[in-house]
């Protein structure tokens, strides 16, 4: 039912390309389905996949994040992107990870927004915003100890905290 209900609402839209607003994949997610030889549920949101990949456990062809597709427990197999009897490549749905129409495989998209993340890991702007978060944490945990905001004002590591926030211009 949920599959028919992603095949009707993407017909209605498969005549334009643009982005449809109300569109959303992990609607038709049923995480809590068995997946069988015949019945191939949607059962991974979008960041489930995400995660399932980055830790090299994804198997789109079930839908798990236990194992990898080289070892799913079903032969047959569907189309990754809406779990159709058809080959990946014919699929005419839009991308259930992207949310984007694209000729690549759904893997393919999935492999280019982990390379993206990894990489804004790595960068220094990354890095500049997660030591303002911590500080700004730390902070927050140092002004919830004072019963009276005026007594933080006075206190020298709270000073500091704030000094240091100062110096990264936020």
């Amino acid at each position: 039912a949920a599959r028919e209900g992603m095949d009707q609402r993407d017909v209605a839209s498969s005549d334009s390309d643009a982005p449809d607003e109300d569109f959303d994949p992990d609607a038709d997610v049923l995480s809590d389905a068995e997946a069988t030889e015949v019945y191939r549920p949607l059962r991974l949101t979008r960041m489930k996949i995400r995660e399932a990949f980055l830790q090299g456990q994804l198997c789109l062809n079930c839908d798990s994040a236990e194992h990898r597709h080289q070892d799913c427990p079903f032969r047959k197999k569907v189309c990754w992107n809406c779990h159709g009897n058809h080959a990946g490549n014919d699929c005419t749905l839009r991308c259930r990870f992207s949310r984007e129409r694209h000729e690549v495989p759904i893997l393919e998209s999935v492999k280019k927004v982990c390379r993206r993340v990894t990489d804004w890991k790595k960068s220094k702007s990354f890095q500049e915003q997660r030591n303002v978060l911590t500080l700004l944490e730390q902070l927050l945990i140092k002004l919830e100890g004072f019963a009276d905001i005026d007594l933080a004002k006075h206190n020298k590591e709270v000073q500091d905290l704030v000094k240091q926030l100062n110096e990264h211009n936020t």
